[in-house]
């Protein structure tokens, strides 16, 4: 069975849990509770809040910095409307896996889309010349440690993790470096 996921921001407080059902009820009922009352302090185990950490502003990018990722990812990516596909296919035993993850990051990069539905995906991928008929089997080892599946059904949408972002933008740059 799958872990029941909830993820809310009302105002300056945010919820995330995910788990049994009953328990992530609980813990929203508990969360509802404390932001409801405006005299509620936060519980005596919560860390402090981190202070703040102020940079200089930096007029230019440091030197071997791109400041636009579609420039240095325009070689790999083809950018039509709603539709993001790849020039370049990435070799190895999980090449499907590794462009479904290369799709993700041309629809943030591109798009401004963090959450991305299947359709986009396998949309991407067809234009990309990869035949694939589902969007939650092809993303393979990607899946859960780069890539978090949100919603159930036909309202599944896919984003990428932390790692995944990173991994995604290793696999885009060795593919740039392949094409002249």
């Amino acid at each position: 069975m799958e872990p029941f996921r909830l993820k809310l921001k009302v105002g300056q407080h945010e919820f995330e849990a995910e788990g049994e059902q009953e328990s992530v009820e609980r813990q929203f009922a508990m969360w509802r509770d404390l932001i409801a009352s405006p005299s509620a302090q936060p519980p005596a185990s919560a860390p402090p809040p981190a202070p703040a950490i102020t940079t200089p502003a930096v007029d230019s990018p440091p030197l071997g910095v791109v400041a636009d990722p579609r420039t240095e990812f325009d070689k790999i990516f083809r950018h039509e409307g709603r539709i993001v596909s790849l020039t370049i296919i990435p070799n190895g035993p999980q090449k499907m896996a590794d462009a479904a993850l290369l799709m993700l990051l041309g629809q943030q990069i591109y798009n401004g889309d963090d959450l991305v539905t299947g359709g986009q995906v396998l949309d991407g991928l067809k234009r990309s010349g990869i035949s694939v008929e589902r969007a939650d089997r092809v993303f393979g080892e990607h899946m859960d440690q780069n890539v978090i599946r949100i919603g159930a059904h036909r309202g599944v949408k896919y984003r990428m993790t932390n790692p995944g972002v990173a991994r995604a933008k290793e696999l885009a740059r060795g593919l740039v470096a392949m094409v002249p």
